[in-house]
């Protein structure tokens, strides 16, 4: 018979389980909690019988190790410097689907992910083609984007997070490739019309984002 400390995503944090097999550290497990059942992350196994009664590990979930050892470490390190419970720090660690135990693993091929990254810049090149945001002249691009940001209605003057909506951190991800495509062109001695439109397509997709933000308010 083994023995295991489980964290759990409650202020009490951490309890002892007993278990058949020996769990593996790092797993995620269902457990009973009272009259119901809570989903814990595997802290520490041992052997030595607890002085006080225990109830049995239910099933693991996802398959095994999902929380690593240097995670674990990390996870403790938290808990130690902010003052709080292991299973606070794993309450604000873990995604709240996989804390509920309804969350599904979805794997993809490397082929999968390449088509559709593809498929992703494919669509993204003929909208801005659409908008004429793709030509030869690239005075007229920088002129074209600055008209669209000067359009935008934004009526936001927060601070933006890059997250909390897919179409904002997507927006996000577009300005950090900008400003990548713009430090490669400066290291290869790129004109400065061209240098001009990377620094205002890259304003251009926080504006989107701003945009993106604005309209989440007021809906």
């Amino acid at each position: 018979m083994k023995y295991a400390e489980i964290i759990l995503p409650i202020l009490g944090g951490v309890y002892t389980y007993s278990s058949a097999d020996e769990p593996t550290v790092g797993s995620v497990v269902s457990v009973p909690l009272g009259k119901k059942s809570a989903i814990g992350v595997v802290r520490r196994v041992f052997s030595e019988k607890p002085s006080f009664d225990v109830k049995p590990v239910g099933e693991v979930l996802y398959g095994g190790q999902l929380v690593t050892a240097r995670q674990m470490e990390l996870w403790d390190w938290l808990a130690d410097y902010y003052m709080c419970t292991p299973g606070e720090v794993m309450r604000a660690a873990l995604p709240t689907l996989l804390r509920k135990g309804d969350f599904v693993p979805y794997k993809r091929s490397q082929e999968s992910r390449v088509k559709s990254q593809e498929s992703a810049t494919r669509k993204s090149l003929r909208h801005m083609s659409h908008q004429g945001l793709i030509t030869h002249n690239s005075s007229l691009m920088t002129d074209k984007l600055e008209g669209f940001m000067d359009s935008f209605d934004t009526r936001f003057t927060g601070f933006v997070v890059p997250g909390g909506d897919k179409k904002i951190s997507q927006a996000h991800v577009c300005r950090t490739v900008c400003r990548r495509a713009e430090r490669r062109a400066v290291a290869a001695g790129a004109g400065a019309e061209v240098l001009q439109y990377l620094n205002r397509l890259s304003d251009w997709c926080f504006a989107v984002s701003t945009f993106f933000v604005s309209f989440a308010i007021r809906k």
